[in-house]
């Protein structure tokens, strides 16, 4: 196609992403730029040379190439998530975060970008929201699976006169970090 058609942005793009595939990410990377020179308007391009720009630990090129992206549509959740994921790696989480909560705003159902503003709160030290966003791992298809114990899960009741069942979710560090906060 590239041979009839050089200056064909989707083929490049298209081009891009089977490099992505097999792991070409420099390859990935030109494919991607070559598609946004050829076509500046293509959202396409600019979302997957972000995505490149990602893969390769370039996030400040990331976040370039996602807010050119938001300024063709600003209406992607997916460009957003991708753009706060590239903030956060830049320490720049106050944009990140808003980053995000604008996606959501758009997909409240993306169970990915919960999970990315949960762990950018609690980092940030916004444990309630951050706690409580971290919630959704719970929800059926999520990573973790709670034990089919037939209690019903603490929500921060009483335990008066009742016992507490603790299990562990992650890795031991985490166990061990968290127990403190048992009641």
């Amino acid at each position: 196609m590239l041979e009839i058609a050089p200056d064909n942005a989707s083929a490049h793009t298209n081009l891009g992403l089977i490099y992505e595939a097999l792991n070409l990410h420099e390859a990935g990377l030109a494919a991607n730029r070559r598609a946004v020179e050829c076509q500046p308007d293509l959202i396409e391009g600019h979302s997957n040379l972000g995505v490149c720009c990602m893969t390769l630990g370039r996030f400040s090129e990331a976040a370039n190439a996602f807010d050119i992206a938001l300024s063709l549509n600003s209406d992607r959740a997916s460009a957003h998530f991708d753009l706060g994921t590239a903030l956060k790696k830049l320490a720049r989480f106050d944009e990140a975060q808003a980053a995000y909560r604008r996606a959501l705003a758009l997909n409240p159902a993306h169970r990915d970008t919960c999970l990315n503003l949960a762990h950018l709160l609690l980092g940030m030290g916004k444990i309630e929201e951050g706690c409580a966003l971290f919630e959704v791992r719970y929800e059926p298809g999520g990573w973790f699976e709670p034990p089919a114990t037939g209690i019903p899960m603490w929500r921060g009741e009483s335990l008066e006169g009742k016992s507490l069942i603790v299990w562990t979710e992650q890795g031991f560090g985490d166990s061990l970090q968290f127990c403190r906060y048992l009641p």
